[in-house]
């Protein structure tokens, strides 16, 4: 599986405008393309930033989508106000069993590791088990 991620800057005014646009516009929109399946956004309502990531069966089905989404990236820029940084990624381990209800929230770590294979595999043995 492989997942791209739009991140604004933003600003917490605009942040339930930006909401209530990946909800009502993005989401019908890029879970129908094909190779898509799911789609999620978190934000940071103190700094205003926002995170949406959609997740997509292969590299060929994520980049394939890229140059379609490109005027809903700059509507969610007008929107959220700040220009969009675009990260793609290769999913190397997930755990989700059920939808999130409103008010959920989320902990989200970046970190460098130098042997990514050794990192996925205690996370997988040592902090999924945990969670």
């Amino acid at each position: 599986m492989f997942a791209r991620s739009i991140s604004y800057p933003g600003s917490p005014s605009t942040l339930d405008d930006g909401i209530a646009f990946v909800r009502d516009e993005v989401m019908p929109i890029i879970t129908q393309m094909s190779g898509c399946v799911g789609m999620s956004l978190v934000v940071d309502r103190e700094s205003g930033r926002a995170i949406a990531t959609s997740s997509w069966e292969s590299q060929d089905d994520m980049r394939g989508s890229f140059d379609q989404l490109a005027s809903v990236r700059e509507r969610g820029a007008e929107i959220l106000g700040g220009a969009p940084t675009v990260d793609e990624w290769e999913v190397a381990l997930m755990h989700r069993d059920h939808r999130s209800a409103d008010g959920a929230c989320c902990r989200i770590t970046w970190g460098r590791i130098s042997d990514i294979d050794r990192g996925i595999e205690g996370f997988r043995s040592e902090v999924l088990p945990r969670v």
